[in-house]
């Protein structure tokens, strides 16, 4: 419990940042920075380590090649040992998991106005000092940074399983019980399609909100399939909402969360 409250103050204290910052931006009389490219965006996402099971440490790079495209992959591990939910004394399994997402992102917003709007930045410092061209400014670079995407992801989870099983079963009926380990290795990939906003407080500090619709395609086998029969039933109570039990599944998926980024412009080769 402690450390989920750790990483909620951590979070929170991230985007208390962020939005001071923003405060501050809005006084400040500098010429803002656009988002150039190429770039690169270095990504956290918090959340990932406050799933109930498949917690993750993960992080992203996000690779701007366009001004309207870039791609962006994810990569994060975790064990039990490292979930705050895990608790060996109620009988939890242990396990562990990893995970691999790629991004492609399509950014809204015109492109040509943008550079019209750097133009005129460069040519007229009363425009620059305005109100009114603060608030074109902002509008326009907010706009920008909204996005469409299409993700994939594929998760592997490997569950230490320890417990008595049926030997000998026939029809449903087993002879005798004997504690058997053995493994539950589910495999599930993702597709989603996505809306979000990825919105600069800084000049290069960013935070990524999210929220998509897809489908998981879910499998899930044991490593020794000869057991399945002396399995308890009782075991797979939550398979509607987390599989577990040995087989194919197609299932609607819903994804939202959010990052936080560092970007920096790289310089083009000649």
């Amino acid at each position: 419990m402690k450390k989920a409250i750790l990483l909620m103050l951590l979070l929170i204290g991230e985007l208390t940042i962020a939005e001071a910052q923003t405060e501050t931006n809005k006084h400040n009389t500098k010429l803002p920075t656009f988002r150039e490219v190429p770039s690169l965006t270095f990504k956290y996402i918090p959340l990932a380590a406050l799933e109930p099971i498949y917690n993750t440490f993960e992080l992203g790079l996000e690779y701007k090649f366009k001004p309207k495209l870039s791609i962006q992959g994810q990569f994060g591990y975790g064990t039990h040992k490292s979930s705050i939910y895990y608790d060996a004394d109620l009988g939890d399994t242990p396990y562990r998991t990893y995970r691999m997402r790629g991004e492609l992102r399509f950014y809204l917003g015109s492109s040509r106005s943008n550079k019209s709007t750097r133009r005129v930045l460069y040519s007229s410092e009363e425009l620059e000092q305005s109100s009114a061209y603060q608030s074109h400014i902002t509008e326009q670079d907010a706009k920008k940074h909204q996005y469409l995407a299409l993700d994939i992801a594929h998760k592997n989870t490997i569950f230490f399983e320890a417990e008595m099983v049926g030997q000998d079963c026939e029809n449903g009926v087993c002879a005798y019980e004997r504690f058997t380990n053995y493994q539950r290795i589910k495999n599930v990939s993702i597709m989603h399609l996505k809306y979000g906003i990825q919105q600069f407080y800084t000049k290069n500090f960013c935070v990524d909100y999210y929220v998509g619709l897809g489908l998981r395609f879910v499998n899930v086998r044991l490593s020794d399939p000869s057991i399945e029969q002396g399995l308890r039933n009782d075991a797979f109570f939550f398979d509607a909402i987390d599989a577990r039990s040995p087989g194919t599944f197609i299932v609607p998926s819903i994804t939202l969360g959010v990052k936080l980024g560092y970007s920096i412009a790289l310089k083009r080769v000649k």
